[in-house]
């Protein structure tokens, strides 16, 4: 039997930032074709938001792997266009000379890197 000790607070479950957050904000701020989106008062006044600067930061930190990073925002850029066959991630996968399965799976290892350094487990 595990005693909680006085002081202390147990660990928050589930965690804070879960895969489908962490996914949606990483959609948000690695589409690469953002200026044809509708201008709003984050993005008015400088080229690349702060925000967009601070979570390429945490992506550099979090993912080691420039190819891996590249193939995490392909995968964003093609899940924030879904109409727009140029951008497929297939397509990205065709033009960069990716096994697609390959780049599914450093995609995966990506996400679990950031929903790990979102949560301060890691990094």
């Amino acid at each position: 039997m595990v005693e909680h000790i006085s002081g202390s607070d147990p660990p928050a479950y589930p965690p804070p930032h879960t895969i489908r957050g962490v996914k949606a904000w990483a959609i948000h701020h690695l589409n690469a074709y953002k200026p044809a989106l509708p201008r709003s008062a984050l993005t008015t006044g400088e080229a690349r938001p702060r925000a967009d600067t601070e979570f390429r930061r945490l992506l550099t930190l979090a993912v080691r792997d420039p190819v891996h990073r590249r193939q995490f925002a392909a995968w964003c850029t093609a899940l924030a266009n879904p109409s727009d066959r140029d951008l497929s991630f297939a397509g990205a996968c065709k033009r960069n000379g990716w096994s697609e399965s390959t780049a599914e799976r450093n995609v995966d290892r990506a996400l679990t890197a950031l929903v790990l350094a979102f949560n301060h487990e890691a990094i």
